[in-house]
């Protein structure tokens, strides 16, 4: 789970990155009057981000709610439950 939550949380920061860049250049297009910018222009990278946003923050969520948990059991309950079992064995 770690693994996935670095990898989602890279990904997202490298399509952020893009997307800054890309409304940059748009920017300095726009500016120069080069381009005349459209929603679609910056679109479909702002969903990918918003996709990747949304999977990172899901791994999140499910590495707090499915958070490791190791059967402790103390030293007293470990020599009832072995003389049970060798009561039983013979």
């Amino acid at each position: 789970m770690q693994f996935g939550d670095r990898l989602s949380k890279q990904l997202f920061l490298n399509l952020h990155s893009l997307d800054e860049d890309i409304i940059e250049e748009v920017r300095e297009r726009m500016e120069s009057g080069k381009l005349k910018a459209t929603f679609r222009d910056v679109y479909y990278v702002s969903t990918a981000k918003e996709k990747s946003w949304q999977q990172a923050y899901r791994i999140e969520e499910r590495k707090k709610e499915t958070g490791y948990t190791r059967n402790v059991m103390i030293q007293e309950d470990y020599e009832k439950t072995l003389a049970a079992a060798r009561r039983k064995l013979g």
